[in-house]
Parts: structure tokens; sequence; C-alpha cells
């Protein structure tokens, strides 16, 4: 599961896109740690708030990653958001696997159609450019759970 963390300093919150106003974001890591860039955005949901970073760089940027990579990541959110925790989904630079993993929570946990969850990346993540075969996998993901 994803790194939790309770209370850290003031947030930089230009390095993070808010999709879902105290519950979920993606972000950028590049050429951070995650431990390095988790220390400096944490507050950005409120003091002393859970916040569960999931990295998915263990996701190829682009084709060839098993259907079950992204069921995991997704259910790995779920869990975190279940338990009352915000949720901040990580990839290198924040403009394809993060938001391909907050599209599918989008409509697994809050709802959203697929229509909807990607219209509110595009609209929220500036610069978000999401490879197709990770819209396809999590189109998947998503017919299949």
């Amino acid at each position: 599961m994803g790194i939790v963390h309770t209370s850290y300093q003031k947030a930089v919150q230009d390095q993070m896109n808010i999709i879902v106003d105290g519950l979920l974001a993606t972000m950028g890591l590049w050429p951070y740690s995650l431990q390095n860039r988790a220390v400096s955005n944490a507050n950005v949901f409120g003091p002393g708030k859970q916040v569960a970073f999931i990295d998915v760089r263990s996701l190829l940027d682009g084709c060839g990653n098993p259907p079950e990579m992204y069921d995991n990541l997704i259910d790995d959110a779920i869990v975190h958001l279940k338990a009352g925790r915000s949720v901040v989904i990580c990839c290198a630079l924040g403009r394809s696997r993060s938001n391909a993993i907050a599209i599918g929570v989008l409509v697994r946990y809050f709802g959203k159609s697929y229509v909807q969850a990607q219209q509110l990346i595009f609209d929220r993540v500036p610069g978000a450019k999401i490879h197709p075969c990770h819209l396809d996998a999590v189109q998947y993901s998503i017919s299949t759970n």
C-alpha cells in the first residue's frame, strides 16, 4: 500500500493537482524522491490530515502493462480513501500514469462515469497527456470490476 503520512511542513501547492477537494490529487515526482515531495506537499489537505501517496511509476509509460497492475493501484487508492485518508497519486511528471489511475478511482470510488472522470482530469490537470494505452487499460479495469 501507499506511504502514509500524518503531518508535515507547509505545502507547496504548485506541484500538486487537486482533483477532488480534500480527497484526491495527482502530481509528478521527477526529479525528487517520493519522500522529499511528500514532505513538501502533505499539508495541502489540511493540518494533521493523513495522506497516502500512491507511487505508480511501476507502470511502464506506455503500452505493455498487465491489467492487474491498474486494478491493484486503483484498489490501493480506494483502500486509503475508505480509511479516511486523502490520496495523492504520483508518477514521474504527473501527466499520464497518475492521471490514468485517478480516472479509475473517480469511477470506482466517486461514482463518476468514465467520460465525466476523464473530463474532470483534463479540467483540473494542466498539461495532462494520458497515453492511450493507459486510458484503454483503465477503461478495461473499470468494465471488469
